[in-house]
């Protein structure tokens, strides 16, 4: 069983749901999810936000952000991720925001940053990937499903989850 399947499984278990927000992985994430069996009952929606007009636009990332930090930053994968937590109807949201090809504000190729959330908690993790841009996405993806179930597995909201039943 692979990690999309796993945090179906899981999500599914818990009766949760999850939202994405993608930049360089271009819906990669929200597709893995979605080509699991049963996913419409805990895949609540994607956002491909590849422009930073449709980041400011969708997910409510201030120009402070872009102006001071840069788009590919962990200011951004955070504001991102808080931005589909706070306005989408989901449990858990997952969003990242990169580089694949080239150099892009300073931030090389196979430089990643990935936003996980839940109602109660962010956590911002840096990636790194070698490779083609092809083989990039991919290694992002693989390595943002693998964060994704293991903060949904490990997350305290379990306990607020059961009591409220």
């Amino acid at each position: 069983m692979n990690y999309a399947q796993k945090t179906i499984a899981l999500l599914k278990e818990k009766g949760e749901k999850i939202s994405t927000a993608e930049s360089v992985t271009g819906g990669g994430i929200a597709n893995s999810y979605i080509k699991v069996s049963g996913a419409s009952s805990v895949f609540y929606e994607g956002f491909v936000t590849y422009d930073f007009l449709a980041k400011r636009e969708r997910l409510g990332v201030d120009d402070y952000i872009k102006q001071t930090y840069g788009v590919i930053s962990c200011e951004c994968a955070k504001a991102m991720v808080n931005g589909v937590i706070k306005n989408s109807h989901c449990d858990y949201a997952v969003a990242i925001t990169g580089v694949a090809q080239g150099v892009v504000e300073g931030q090389i190729a196979g430089t990643a940053f990935l936003g996980l959330a839940s109602k109660t908690k962010t956590k911002t993790f840096r990636l790194k990937a070698k490779g083609s841009r092809k083989q990039i996405i991919r290694k992002f993806i693989k390595q943002a499903l693998c964060l994704t179930y293991k903060f949904i597995n490990q997350n305290p909201n379990k306990e607020v989850a059961n009591e409220r039943r």
